[in-house]
């Protein structure tokens, strides 16, 4: 399926899909992993028993996000506190030890955001004359496991806010199962107001394997970047993204948009 036959509606995931958090080309210097590093070098000089965090180098840590079972920096927190042994069992985002590193970690993270973030290149662009072309202007919606401050920063940095009012931004704090589970993405599309018929006609945008599987365990026509993962890595999931792309051109070019 190269793309639905009427397009009704678009839904974006934020981080590496729309907004790069990444400086240099080295993903040791993304903002996320700089701003959770930050953070559990903190819990190891705050509590004797988390002492061990002293010594987590970058690699482990951007290694905890990808092997996360969910797509949450609590569960990447997790994820690297149950590998050194200090906490056990299934991910617990309500752990007094999770809840305080994601404290911390998006203290840190709304500071550098501001200064080094940007959006990937050609997105802001694509999302206006997308949207315009399709005459979605109304039905645009964000499915995302960003915070909604961090969300609504990057939406002043591209003055893309009149497209994505608060009703229409799914953040972590609006859903109980994040992504691979489908709920941001149904949530985002009920945001729409469109009938369930029209499923298969919402575009979604994702750059994340967990995030492909929500959308497309929600039914919808869903668009896979490279920005973080390979084509030859997208394509081989089981449950691959309807079209890949290595840019906003090559998007640009396949929905027929014009420069």
């Amino acid at each position: 399926m190269k793309q639905p036959e009427r397009i009704v509606g678009a839904i974006y995931d934020v981080d590496d899909t729309l907004l790069s958090s990444q400086p240099t080309e080295d993903p040791l210097s993304n903002l996320h992993q700089v701003a959770r590093l930050a953070a559990l070098h903190t819990i190891a000089d705050k509590y004797d028993f988390c002492a061990q965090l002293s010594n987590v180098e970058p690699q482990e840590n951007l290694d905890s996000f990808a092997a996360s079972p969910i797509h949450t920096v609590s569960g990447a927190f997790y994820t690297l506190l149950k590998n050194r042994g200090i906490l056990t069992g299934d991910v617990d985002p309500m752990h007094p030890l999770i809840l305080e590193l994601v404290a911390l970690k998006n203290e840190e993270y709304g500071k550098l955001l501001p200064i080094h973030g940007r959006a990937i290149e050609g997105a802001g662009s694509f999302v206006r004359d997308f949207s315009k072309h399709h005459s979605i202007n109304d039905f645009n919606a964000i499915a995302s496991t960003a915070i909604m401050r961090d969300i609504k920063t990057f939406l002043r940095m591209t003055n893309l806010g009149d497209l994505f009012p608060d009703n229409r931004i799914i953040d972590v704090g609006k859903v109980a199962q994040p992504k691979p589970h489908p709920e941001a993405f149904d949530r985002a599309f009920h945001s729409l107001g469109l009938p369930e018929s029209a499923r298969s006609q919402v575009v979604a945008f994702e750059d994340d394997p967990r995030g492909i599987a929500s959308a497309r365990a929600a039914d919808l026509f869903v668009c896979g970047i490279t920005t973080r993962y390979p084509r030859e890595f997208l394509e081989s999931l089981d449950e691959a993204p309807h079209l890949i792309a290595d840019s906003y051109a090559e998007f640009r070019k396949h929905f027929g948009l014009t420069n």
